[in-house]
């Protein structure tokens, strides 16, 4: 099923109708001033859940976070309350009981810019039917690496037993894989097996306590036996070297824009020089056959 990247056109949404589409993100504590998505530009429904009426801005349709269901055993220490709140919705989406018709969904964070175009791209990932499209890390390249990040950027969060629970349990943190969890595309988010994933994924982030979510979502993924598909968020280029050789040359970024928590635009890294020494010689190389052409000359 294709769609169209022109938002609101009939073809669009009849399409969109028939599978049931939405997208929804979740903030918490005033974590965003604003969200960066125009809701009325998208050819389905979105929601923002949230303790904030006013985020409900340009077709965005608001769900009470008061009216959401809660896990009970959430870690309420160290006041992370909102934070905590946040990770469950984003990650138990089948809580949210507005988001319950749907098959499938669209998970963006606050500061993510979502077009027409982008939906259509995930869409068009989801032909070979993965449970989840995910977007590939553009710093790190392991679950393995995440844990000695966030050791050391976030000391109040404790990630020995996550570390603890990959060893134990087989998982192979090194090779994996890292996905970001800014932008998750879930087929049928409510069924038993996506349920157990999430059920996973926040166990895991509760093992610690550790609210940095990426660490539990391949994890859990690899232990419910869900199908994952990392997509690029950039352009390959644009990855640090060691990644650039895990990922699909072929690959198709998504191209969406994302933004900090002051507003600023966040755009992908120039090129290393060594990523553009290829495409520099194709030029240098057609120019020269060019110019022999023209004067008949012979090297």
């Amino acid at each position: 099923m294709a769609l169209s990247s022109q938002a609101g056109s009939g073809s669009t949404k009849n399409a969109l109708a028939m599978k049931r589409i939405a997208v929804y993100t979740v903030v918490s504590g005033g974590y965003e001033a604003a969200l960066r998505t125009s809701a009325a530009a998208l050819p389905v429904p979105c929601f923002v859940v949230s303790d904030d009426a006013s985020l409900a801005k340009e077709g965005w349709q608001h769900v009470p976070l008061a009216g959401c269901e809660f896990p009970s055993d959430l870690p309420t220490g160290g006041g992370r309350l909102a934070t905590w709140k946040q990770r469950s919705l984003k990650i138990c989406p089948h809580l949210i009981p507005q988001l319950r018709p749907f098959d499938a969904l669209l998970y963006i964070d606050g500061n993510i810019e979502l077009t027409p175009a982008v939906i259509q791209k995930l869409q068009n990932q989801t032909s070979d039917t993965p449970d989840i499209v995910s977007v590939v890390h553009g710093e790190r390249s392991s679950a393995r690496e995440e844990i000695s990040v966030v050791a050391s950027r976030f000391p109040g969060c404790n990630v020995s037993k996550i570390e603890e629970a990959y060893d134990t349990s087989g998982f192979n943190a090194e090779e994996f894989g890292l996905s970001q969890t800014n932008v998750l595309w879930r087929s049928m988010p409510h069924s038993a097996r996506m349920r157990q994933f999430a059920a996973l994924w926040l166990a895991t982030m509760e093992l610690g306590p550790c609210w940095r979510d990426q660490l539990g979502f391949d994890y859990a993924a690899w232990q419910t036996g869900l199908s994952v598909k990392r997509v690029l968020e950039f352009e390959r280029d644009t990855l640090p070297k060691r990644l650039r050789a895990k990922v699909d040359p072929f690959a198709k970024p998504l191209g969406f824009t994302y933004y900090d928590h002051a507003g600023k635009v966040l755009r992908p890294r120039k090129a290393p020089k060594e990523a553009l020494i290829g495409p520099l010689k194709r030029v240098v190389s057609g120019l020269g056959s060019r110019i022999r052409k023209k004067f008949n000359t012979s090297y």
